[in-house]
């Protein structure tokens, strides 16, 4: 086992799959007093010891978990707003924000692996959970540091009271858990619809969560017969399409975007446009027409003769 100086083997999940092997270098060996955030002390910093050849993948990755109980601090609306952020050796791990407002205080946060929270409370006190993959450029072997810190803008928390196990914690899960794939290009015609499939599929190492598909074009004379599709979960896989109706000739773009999978994988397709195949057959339908009246008026023609 790899060790690290705060902390040791967790079979602690955190908001990701159980993981019975997971490393954490967190925060519990640091006094409690020094875990309380306030206008005087204002961060915290905790030294790690990262093993030699650590770094975000491709077998092994780092997660952040942040944990806190914030007090607000007693007031109106017009209290301001604050942050709480975290990083590790200058790499971005965590970003909580905090707003004052009418109604209460909106908190807001979009960890990668709890997704996007965004609530308002009344209450003078709340618990924020918060879980990210640290910033490439955060992770690296050796002596090094997170830092926790709360910054205020107006009088709006009396104080931050940061949890123990918020800290480093090591993974085999690979970020990249959903793919969409889709054809590079597709051929239409003006006028006429056509299909743009596409397919979802998941690694599987971490909870299945609801999914869109949401599709845009990049301009020009594209419509869509709908703008997203939700799927509650995406399973061994998913399969759907779009329909694309064309206005004129040229070259497009439509951009598929799978959102609220841990990370929002995209595929761009191009549609190429030719002219409608209609146009001609309407003229040799046309044409076929009226010879076929011409015909049904000669032969109406030569049978009154024959009864005349």
């Amino acid at each position: 086992m790899l060790a690290g100086p705060l902390g040791g083997a967790r079979a602690s999940k955190g908001l990701g799959e159980p993981e019975p092997t997971m490393k954490s270098w967190t925060a519990d060996a640091v006094p409690a007093g020094q875990l309380v955030l306030d206008r005087k002390r204002t961060s915290v910093t905790v030294p790690v010891t990262l093993p030699s050849g650590a770094a975000q993948g491709p077998t092994t990755w780092f997660t952040f978990a942040l944990r806190f109980r914030v007090t607000f601090a007693e007031g109106g609306a017009d209290r301001g707003s604050a942050r709480v952020t975290a990083s590790v050796n200058g790499g971005a791990a965590a970003l909580v924000t905090l707003r004052s407002q009418a109604d209460g205080v909106r908190v807001f946060h979009d960890g990668y692996l709890g997704g996007p929270r965004n609530t308002v409370t009344r209450d003078q006190t709340t618990d924020v959970v918060y879980e990210n993959y640290v910033q490439t450029k955060g992770i690296r072997a050796g002596t090094g540091s997170f830092e926790i810190s709360l910054e205020d803008r107006g009088a709006l928390v009396q104080d931050i009271r940061i949890e123990p196990a918020s800290g480093l914690y090591r993974t085999a899960a690979d970020p990249e858990q959903l793919a969409i794939s889709a054809p590079a290009q597709i051929d239409a015609r003006v006028g006429e619809p056509v299909d743009l499939a596409y397919a979802l599929s998941r690694r599987g190492e971490r909870a299945d969560r609801p999914v869109t598909v949401a599709a845009e074009t990049a301009g020009g004379p594209i419509r869509l017969n709908r703008e997203h599709t939700e799927y509650g979960s995406v399973g061994t896989g998913r399969t759907g399409s779009f329909q694309v109706i064309a206005a004129e000739t040229g070259q497009y773009q439509i951009r598929l975007t799978a959102q609220g999978g841990y990370n929002q994988p995209t595929a761009v397709v191009l549609v190429v446009v030719k002219s409608a195949r209609s146009s001609g057959n309407v003229v040799q339908l046309v044409a076929a027409g009226g010879l076929g009246l011409v015909g049904v008026a000669v032969l109406m023609s030569s049978r009154r003769r024959r009864h005349g």
